[in-house]
Formats: structure tokens, C-alpha cells, sequence
């Protein structure tokens, strides 16, 4: 997913804020995922294992569905050869 997202934003950043855009995007990665497992341990101890993949799988529909639902039909390229 990376490149085809760095292939579309990269080359509207300038130059000289690039490096800084790229560090922000993944400081902000890196820090969703650490709030995400510092919100799992708080919620499930060890044993739960079950419950927590359970959580994530609906997590993860959910997150397909909204995606899904914000991309736009009208962007969608026509595939002629």
C-alpha cells in the first residue's frame, strides 16, 4: 500500500519538505500502532487471546468498509488498452 500512496502524494510535496512529510507519515504510523496494542493490553490480559482476534477481525471489516465507502466511482480510470 506504501508505494501506490507515495507514487500519488510524494510529488505534491516540495522538495524541501519531503523528508519531513515522510518522517511525519511514519512517526504517525508508529504511534496509531503503539496506541493501538497500549489499548489492547489495557482491555485484554493473556488469556483472551480468542476475544482479541475476534476484536481485530471486526476492527478490520469495519476499516475495509469505510475505506471502501471513501473512494470515490468517480475517480475510477477506465482500463482501455
Amino acid at each position: 500500500m506504501q508505494a501506490p500512496l507515495n507514487a500519488e502524494i510524494v510529488p505534491l510535496v516540495g522538495e524541501g519538505r519531503r523528508a519531513t512529510y515522510l518522517s511525519i507519515q511514519s512517526l504517525l504510523g508508529r504511534l496509531i500502532l503503539g496506541a493501538v496494542l497500549l489499548t489492547f493490553s489495557f482491555i485484554f490480559d493473556g488469556n483472551e487471546i480468542a476475544a482479541l482476534i475476534r476484536v481485530s477481525a471486526i476492527g478490520a471489516a469495519i476499516g475495509l468498509v469505510l475505506l471502501t465507502a471513501a473512494c470515490p466511482s468517480s475517480k475510477r480510470r477506465d482500463s482501455t488498452l
